[in-house]
């Protein structure tokens, strides 16, 4: 417990009292309390003690609103494995806020699928785009990086059945080991409740072996913190908006070079 007492000189008893103790909730009362009460108070100490005190009043009530949305207990289930935590009731609201907005975009990619295949676009059951590529440095360093990111869609049956992102990052250096990152997201739209949403990260060096990267994986299932989950599904949902507006400038591009070339012909014909 930290206690601060202001005392009066004409009165040894304390006037003003903060206890941070007990859960979150109960110390954000507290200080709001001792602060109304700081401000009030009719104390003799001198100025220069009172404006350190509230600055110390005023960081320990950040600190308490913080500590109220991310103070979670971890719980170990008899088998070792950590326990997934149950959504709050506003963490369940927001996350399917977030998940109606990932089944629009997805239901907006799947809208493409007749183009595409019209378009020959599909190999395979598969079409790829890619988003950007670019040169990256970091601040400071003459390290750089080329990196390529680009998206995946996977057809089963003439439907769409899973869609993946993908950021392949690359080091150019011929003086240092070759190092390549690949970081992908993927979900299946048919997985309605989105438990199927996972990361997964590949890194290639000179040490491993040609198709063996060293691997790491993590699901939607297997996160124990809700805002873990949430922020993965907001970062899919990112990255599918980000997809059906790719598409959305291929479709405006092609009708466009489409009516350049029918305005084109046109014109011929009259010229005749």
């Amino acid at each position: 417990m930290i206690d601060y007492m202001i005392r009066n000189r004409a009165n040894p008893k304390p006037s003003v009292s903060l206890c941070l103790c007990g859960n979150p909730s109960q110390k954000l009362n507290s200080l709001k309390k001792t602060f109304v009460r700081l401000l009030y108070a009719n104390t003799n100490l001198p100025r220069k003690y009172i404006m350190p005190i509230l600055l110390v009043l005023f960081f320990s009530l950040l600190f308490a609103v913080s500590a109220d949305d991310f103070e979670y207990p971890t719980l170990i289930n008899p088998d070792g494995t950590i326990q997934t935590r149950e959504f709050t009731n506003e963490q369940r609201a927001t996350f399917e806020i977030v998940k109606k907005d990932v089944k629009f975009f997805q239901g907006e990619l799947s809208k493409f699928i007749p183009y595409l295949v019209r378009q020959g676009s599909i190999k395979n059951n598969s079409y790829t785009r890619e988003i950007r590529n670019f040169t990256e440095t970091q601040p400071g360093r003459r390290l750089q990086h080329f990196v390529i990111e680009t998206f995946v869609l996977k057809m089963a049956e003439g439907k769409l059945d899973s869609i993946s992102f993908h950021k392949r990052r690359t080091r150019l250096s011929s003086k240092m080991d070759s190092e390549t990152v690949i970081k992908s997201i993927s979900n299946e739209p048919s997985n309605e409740e989105m438990t199927g949403v996972k990361v997964q990260v590949d890194k290639h060096t000179n040490y491993t072996e040609s198709g063996t990267p060293i691997r790491k994986m993590v699901s939607m299932s297997e996160i124990p913190s809700p805002v873990d989950r949430i922020r993965l599904l907001r970062t899919y949902r990112t990255k599918l908006e980000e997809a059906v507006r790719e598409l959305d400038k291929l479709v405006d591009h092609k009708a466009l070079n489409d009516r350049i070339n029918l305005s084109n012909t046109l014109n011929d014909v009259e010229l005749e």
